[in-house]
């Protein structure tokens, strides 16, 4: 009973392997036919040579030469805007960093002398103040030596006293 069954199915299947070998033979036929074909029609068009004729643009040319004249003489007709504008600028635009620092530094030194100078004047107005001192101080002594003298010889003479036991 095996043998009944498995042998319509192999003929079956032996059938059909055929069929597809003979497809695939013939497949291969118009596959080589195909590339002879392809390789004809290659030759052919490589073959082919086209001359096609200078193309002449100098007219093109001449009428964009012609429109961009028109426009300029168009755009200079035109009445010119006057526009008068005044800048100060500490700095120029350029280069902006050295000129800060430069600044920054005269700033510095400007800033330094004008304390120095500032600490000069007070230290002049002090010693005069001082001179004025001193010099005053002079004239009063001077205007009380009399007295001084004669309260000096008093207390001389005081000193002088012999004591009593």
């Amino acid at each position: 009973m095996n043998e009944e069954l498995i042998e319509p199915v192999l003929q079956e299947m032996l059938d059909d392997i055929k069929q597809l070998t003979e497809e695939v033979k013939s497949g291969k036929k118009t596959s080589e036919d195909a590339i002879d074909l392809l390789k004809n029609f290659d030759n052919k068009l490589s073959a082919i040579k086209v001359n096609a004729p200078e193309v002449n643009l100098s007219p093109v040319n001449k009428t964009i030469e012609n429109g961009i004249f028109k426009i300029t003489n168009a755009i200079e007709a035109q009445p010119k805007i006057i526009k008068r504008e005044f800048h100060f600028h500490f700095f120029p635009k350029l280069n902006i960093m050295d000129y800060y620092r430069t600044y920054s530094r005269l700033v510095f030194w400007l800033t330094l002398f004008l304390l120095a100078g500032g600490l000069v004047d007070i230290g002049v107005e002090w010693i005069k103040g001082y001179n004025r001192r001193q010099q005053q101080d002079v004239q009063i002594r001077n205007e009380n030596t009399p007295v001084e003298r004669q309260i000096g010889r008093d207390l001389i003479k005081v000193k002088n006293v012999p004591r009593k036991k």
